[in-house]
């Protein structure tokens, strides 16, 4: 089962954001899953939001589910991407509050 990370990146520090993804990255994949971490999935950073969403919306389409962090609803575009999987019928998951 191929799985998008989706949760807040923008207005965020760098290393926590990085941080926050590659942990859920190596959550996943030590459970076995196929991960798209959208950190992975951009060249540049001199893109548009928009243009970073239409990438990863992309991708997302490609996967089985989507796992959501922590942090995901204080972000628009991975309340986007929460809104895509669910009118897409794929599995979502959602990290454990700790």
């Amino acid at each position: 089962m191929k799985i998008y990370v989706s949760g807040k990146i923008s207005n965020l520090p760098k290393p926590e954001y990085e941080s926050r993804f590659r942990v859920a990255e190596q959550h996943l994949k030590a459970m076995g899953y196929e991960v798209v971490n959208p950190l992975d999935l951009h060249e540049t950073s001199a893109k548009t939001w928009d243009d970073f969403m239409i990438t990863d919306i992309l991708h997302l389409f490609k996967c089985d589910g989507i796992y959501m962090l922590n942090n995901w609803k204080d972000s628009k575009g991975a309340r986007i991407e929460h809104a895509i999987a669910i009118e897409c019928s794929k599995k979502i998951f959602y990290q454990p509050c700790t």
